[in-house]
């Protein structure tokens, strides 16, 4: 049985987790028309992944924990978490990946060596 404590708990995840998945998909479109929606928003797909990764598990362990949530309830929270990692792997898909900067030189020490020239 579902006490009003855990509905509301519940309530605020799914809400959560629905804001969140709705935000992801919107953030690429932010204020800058149609040529925003072919470039998603890094920032908002790192983001979502930190924050899956830190709050995800931790509420799964939650919900297989908690006795008073039947297995219908259990399967259905369970299963926003991994719809949540969908569309962070849809986000981290949809980004191009871009070539790392080269790295700076190496300055070396005048004489060619660790002796100071000697």
């Amino acid at each position: 049985m579902i006490t009003t404590r855990h509905l509301s708990f519940l309530t605020l995840w799914t809400v959560l987790l629905c804001s969140l998945g709705v935000a992801l998909l919107l953030a690429p479109l932010g204020c800058q028309g149609p040529a925003a929606m072919q470039q998603p928003n890094r920032a908002w797909v790192d983001a979502s992944r930190q924050f899956h990764d830190v709050i995800g598990p931790r509420f799964v362990a939650y919900v297989q924990a908690d006795a008073t949530l039947d297995q219908l309830t259990r399967d259905v929270l369970v299963r926003t978490v991994s719809d949540w990692e969908f569309m962070v792997r849809q986000g981290e898909a949809s980004i191009p990946v871009t070539a790392p900067a080269p790295a700076a030189p190496v300055a070396r020490p005048a004489g060619g060596g660790l002796g100071g020239g000697r």
